[in-house]
């Protein structure tokens, strides 16, 4: 449990120190590259620091976006907003084909390294029975639990969550690609490894083929819309606000925002925008040492 703590709070502190840099960098609005890096390379600092002190890295950079998500894009330019945007964009898809090339390989025994599989069908037979039934173990109690909150702030159950949601959200969460990563790290530490990764890359397997190519039509027979303009997600997220929630919006909106964000007219008035700059002298799209000699003078 301390180690959840620890690995949150990292993420938290290094998002805001993102944001409070951005905010305080004026240098950094018109240049989107060096705000791309500037996000990218703190939130890897973030995770090798959470490793160094064995805790969880993955929660720390989670934690890391939701702040930087939050506070520090609104400290960035909009050229700088997009290219961060189609960066991290592209090292997601980069990443999950990753994932998949390494399922992949180890399916057929011919990776590299310390991966060896050991067959063990009764136990894979158990863990592909027990993972849907302990997922839906988890989810339903936790949207009863939220249902009945909803119908205690609202004082009627019109806004609680409907049966066939809650089925969408225990079928369209049985993945095991990210779990087949996990298990890899226990190469080496235990005898049993060749076993376990064995089964998760069964379950692997199935909950992607089973559940990935299946989403769509389940959302046909359950007969849940797709294709819903996220504004009018948003008004339901509104609409379904508790006090809690409204004291925690009107705090941001009040407190947070104004001390750790720019104003867009504070933004769109400190320099030129980055197309702007590029129109006038399209060399800046490469940045030479000589340019930056020009602009603050020989950094030696």
């Amino acid at each position: 449990m301390w180690k959840t703590a620890i690995s949150i709070s990292l993420g938290v502190i290094m998002g805001f120190i993102t944001t409070f840099y951005l905010r305080v960098t004026p240098i950094f609005m018109s240049r989107p590259w060096t705000e791309v890096l500037t996000l990218i390379t703190l939130a890897l600092i973030v995770y090798f620091v959470a490793e160094v002190f064995h805790v969880s890295g993955v929660m720390a950079i989670l934690f890391d976006g939701v702040i930087t998500s939050l506070y520090a894009r609104r400290n960035m330019s909009e050229a700088g907003r997009h290219a961060t945007h189609t960066t991290i964009e592209l090292l997601s898809r980069m990443s999950e084909s990753f994932i998949f090339l390494v399922l992949g390989a180890a399916v057929t025994g011919r990776t590299t390294g310390s991966l060896t599989h050991k067959i063990d069908w009764l136990f894979c037979f158990l863990v592909v029975l027990v993972a849907p039934i302990a997922r839906f173990a988890n989810v339903f109690p936790v949207l009863t639990v939220c249902n009945v909150a909803r119908a205690i702030t609202h004082r009627s159950f019109k806004r609680a969550i409907p049966i066939r949601q809650w089925i969408m959200i225990w079928y369209s969460g049985l993945r095991g690609a990210v779990c087949f990563a996990l298990v890899l790290e226990l190469s080496g530490l235990t005898v049993h490894a060749p076993m376990f990764m064995t089964a998760t890359l069964v379950l692997a397997v199935l909950t992607v083929m089973v559940t990935g190519t299946g989403t769509l039509p389940m959302l046909k027979i359950l007969r849940i819309p797709t294709g819903v303009e996220i504004t009018e997600a948003k008004k339901d997220v509104a609409r379904t606000r508790s006090r809690f929630h409204e004291w925690c919006h009107t705090f941001d909106a009040m407190v947070l925002r104004p001390l750790l964000t720019r104003d867009d007219n504070e933004i769109d008035a400190a320099r030129p925008t980055f197309e702007e700059e590029i129109v006038a002298n399209p060399m800046r799209m490469y940045p030479t040492v000589a340019a930056d000699d020009e602009e603050g003078g020989n950094a030696v």
